[in-house]
């Protein structure tokens, strides 16, 4: 289970001039890609609902890496939002983690583990013999600047503009955003790419918000109490 502490905006300013902001605050272009995210879901769209996101990752057309994502609402940490991820690199390795995740999501996982390593198609082929299908492709362009621990994300996003997101491990990164004056404003986005993509582009809105504010723990599978309760109280 990994966290950064992070933040993403939706800014107003040219991309140029968000380069520029970011190389007079001490920050250096370290790489810049394309890449192309293919979420899986069930036809009910259940795990976008409970903002549970699998996904296959490409970069520059070469697949990288299969990713899970989720947000948890924390009342009781200085932090209130909580985003947990896990990443599987290919081939990927760690087959019993790989298997703790599905039966985390409540997927079948017993097909896994007849690999001792797995590839691109052998997951897609475990992902659609779950019901899974390609449910959204979200496609970007990225720069990565770094400077010391933070790590600076410039991303143009199909169909959804540009946005810049802050990670650190060390650091708080609303300090740092402040820090970096942008001009003409920008919007916090709490709720990811696919999120803003089912609202704007396919317009399926979504209360999620609201719902968290009712109930905190909403989205919180069975499987997932000890690991929100620990993180709920910091540890």
């Amino acid at each position: 289970m990994a966290h950064e502490n992070e933040i993403k905006i939706k800014y107003m300013e040219n991309p140029f001039e968000v380069e520029k902001i970011l190389k007079e605050y001490g920050a250096e272009l370290i790489d810049s890609i394309s890449q192309e995210d293919i979420y899986f879901d069930f036809d009910n769209g259940h795990l976008f609902e409970i903002d549970h996101v699998i996904r296959i990752r490409y970069e520059n057309k070469v697949p990288l890496c299969f990713e899970f994502k989720t947000i948890f609402h924390t009342p009781n940490r200085k932090e209130k939002w909580y985003i947990e991820e896990e990443r599987f690199e290919f081939p990927i390795k760690d087959i019993t983690r790989l298997v703790e995740l599905f039966n985390r999501l409540g997927l079948d996982s017993k097909e896994i583990l007849s690999f001792t390593l797995i590839n691109l198609e052998n997951l897609k082929q475990i992902l659609f013999n779950n019901r899974l299908k390609e449910y959204i492709t979200i496609k970007k362009n990225r720069k990565v600047f770094k400077k010391s621990s933070i790590s600076f994300m410039l991303d143009k996003v199909h169909k959804l503009g540009n946005f810049l997101e802050i990670e650190t491990s060390d650091e708080n990164p609303e300090e740092i955003l402040t820090n970096l004056k942008l001009k003409d404003g920008y919007d916090k986005v709490i709720l990811g790419y696919t999120n803003l993509y089912l609202k704007y582009v396919l317009n399926k809105p979504h209360n999620k918000m609201e719902r968290f504010k009712e109930n905190p723990t909403w989205n919180v599978l069975d499987t997932e109490t000890e690991i929100y309760n620990k993180i709920n109280e910091g540890k």
